[in-house]
């Protein structure tokens, strides 16, 4: 929550106005789950979010409780409210799920930490509260085994508001990141290989180097484009076919296809493809393209 208020470049919910126009689909998502903020020369300047948020924010006829209680379940983050007596008065969504708690109310915060961090935990909220002055603490999970939460513990109304992140996802996050930022220059350096991530309505998301190595279109130019264009008329059914089966049954395939390259004639290649979840849900395909030697094949 604290990252929404203050959003930096580079951030994973901010976006330049020009991105947004060339991946709308993309970042209309996002903003169903989280605002988007919209940066103007590097500084957030507008923000993109729901219907239902919005409508939380502004409603003046309902109860500040309420409208608490709809953004905390909106936002998406890990927030706990307690009141001055230390017991809690509010849970966002994600914190009941991250420490699978219910949504009762009155439950004294040492029965979210138990173990070594819970005396740790209760002091700083309590001098928070004493003090009016925030801190940032980091303590290990005790409901999830080899996880180190970072709690940033601010004075809220007559007691505290604690807002969390599990620093340990954070760095699987980015080592995932690192990873598959060099399997693409690996594949880059093949020449004759690419990775490519479609979403569910069959556009490319975040297109690779190596992608645009292989097809010979830029990285720009690929953002806006269905994957299916990137190969011969004769080609494009048996693709989406081979997509739509992957996103129903959840089955890897593999596909043959031609693809133009450069406008100077075309070249099989082999496409495989793989499911992609969020949860148990489908979130998209991964897909691997290798292209054939058309002398070998002749």
């Amino acid at each position: 929550m604290t990252e929404h208020l203050h959003p930096a470049a580079g951030d994973a919910q901010t976006v330049t106005a020009s991105a947004l126009v060339r991946q709308f689909g993309l970042w209309q998502e996002r903003a169903a789950r989280a605002p988007v903020y919209i940066l103007h020369r590097g500084r957030a300047r507008l923000a993109l979010t729901s219907v239902e948020l919005m409508e939380a924010m502004c409603a003046p006829s309902r109860p500040e409780e309420d409208i608490g209680d709809t953004l905390l379940d909106t936002i998406g983050d890990i927030v706990v409210i307690v009141d001055a007596a230390l017991a809690i008065a509010r849970t966002s969504a994600a914190a009941r799920q991250y420490f699978s708690i219910g949504n009762d109310t009155g439950i004294p915060l040492a029965q979210l930490a138990p173990g070594p961090a819970t005396d740790f935990l209760v002091e700083t909220a309590a001098r928070v509260i004493a003090r009016g002055a925030a801190e940032t603490i980091e303590i290990v999970s005790s409901r999830r085994s080899n996880r180190l939460l970072s709690m940033t513990i601010q004075p809220w109304a007559r007691g505290a508001a604690l807002f969390a992140h599990d620093v340990t996802l954070e760095e699987e996050r980015k080592d995932a990141t690192s990873h598959v930022r060099a399997l693409d220059q690996a594949l880059a350096a093949v020449e004759d290989a690419a990775a490519a991530r479609i979403n569910l309505r069959g556009y490319l998301e975040s297109p690779t180097p190596s992608l645009a190595a292989l097809t010979g279109i830029a990285v720009e130019t690929l953002a806006s484009v269905r994957f299916v264009t990137l190969f011969e008329v004769g080609s494009r059914v048996a693709v989406a076919e081979a997509i739509e089966a992957v996103i129903a049954d959840g089955a890897p395939r593999g596909v043959s296809a031609m693809m133009p390259v450069n406008r100077a004639g075309s070249r099989p290649v082999r496409i495989g493809l793989s499911l992609l979840r969020r949860g148990v849900a489908p979130n998209g395909v991964a897909a691997i393209l290798v292209g054939d030697d058309p002398a070998e094949n002749g």
